[in-house]
C-alpha cells in the first residue's frame, strides 16, 4: 500500500482522485491549498503527489518546484485543465514525473498511477544496492566500492551521482543541479557544476565516469549502463 497525496480545491476532483487512489489499495491524504500540501509532503513523504497546477495561495507549479528542491524523491503528477504544450513543458521542467490534463479518463490516471509507483519502487531497490560497471554504491549508507575496494565521495558528489541517478537516461539542466545540490536557485557560475561534474568523472573511472553525459544545451545526463541495477 502506498502514500498518495492528493492537493486539489475542488471538492469534486478530490473525491475522485481519492476514489481512485482507495480503489488500488493505497492510502490518500488530501489537502485543498498548496501551503498546505507542501507542508504535508515535507512531513509525511508522500509516495506519491498529486497537485492541481490552480490551487489557491502556492499554485502547483510552485509546490513541485519546492518539493524538488528539498530532494522529495517521490512521484508527481500535475493535474490541470491547461492543454497547451508549454504548460506540459514548463510543467515537467519543474520537476513533474507526468501531466494530466482535465478532465481525465479515470482508466488512464489509474494506470498512471501504478506505472510512476511501480518505478519508485525499483528506484528505491537501486538505492539499496545500485551497480554500474565495476562499482557498486549504497546511497543509503553513503558507501563505494570499485572492484571491491571503498573509494570516498565527497557529500556534494554523493547528492550529485544521485540525482543523475534518479533521472538516469533524462538530461538535468546545470540551473537545476545548482538548486537540488547547493540548495538554491542562483549560484554565481554554472561551471561549479561543471567542477564537480569533472572530479566525479574522474573518480568514478573508465566507463563508468563516461556514462555522465554532456547533453548540448541541456546539462548533463547518467546513460544507463548494462546491469546497473543491484541483484
Amino acid at each position: 500500500m502506498a502514500k498518495i497525496l492528493i492537493v486539489e480545491d475542488d471538492a469534486t476532483t478530490r473525491a475522485l482522485l481519492r476514489a481512485v487512489a482507495q480503489s488500488q489499495g493505497h492510502r490518500a491524504t488530501e489537502c485543498r491549498d498548496g501551503a498546505e500540501g507542501l507542508r504535508v509532503a515535507m512531513e509525511e513523504r508522500p509516495d506519491l503527489a498529486i497537485l492541481d497546477v490552480n490551487l489557491p495561495g502556492l499554485s502547483g507549479l510552485e509546490v513541485c518546484a519546492a518539493l524538488r528542491r528539498a530532494h522529495f524523491g517521490g512521484a508527481i503528477i500535475l493535474v490541470t485543465a491547461r492543454q497547451s504544450v508549454e504548460d506540459r513543458v514548463r510543467g515537467l521542467g519543474e520537476g513533474a514525473d507526468d501531466y494530466l490534463c482535465k478532465p481525465f479518463d479515470i482508466r488512464e490516471l489509474t494506470a498512471r498511477i501504478a506505472a510512476l509507483l511501480r518505478r519508485g519502487e525499483r528506484t528505491a531497490a537501486r538505492q539499496r544496492a545500485c551497480r554500474l560497471g565495476d562499482i557498486e554504491v549504497d546511497l543509503g549508507q553513503k558507501v563505494a566500492l570499485k572492484d571491491g575496494r571503498p573509494f570516498s565521495l565527497t557529500k556534494t558528489e554523493w547528492s550529485l551521482l544521485e540525482l543523475l541517478l534518479e533521472n538516469e537516461g533524462r538530461p538535468v539542466s546545470r540551473e537545476r543541479i545548482l538548486d537540488s545540490v547547493w540548495g538554491y536557485e542562483h549560484f554565481p557560475s554554472t561551471r561549479t557544476v561543471d567542477t564537480h561534474v569533472y572530479r566525479l568523472r574522474r573518480k568514478l573511472g573508465g566507463e563508468v565516469g563516461a556514462l555522465i553525459r554532456n547533453v548540448h544545451g541541456e546539462g548533463y545526463a547518467l546513460a544507463p549502463a548494462p546491469h546497473s541495477h543491484g541483484d
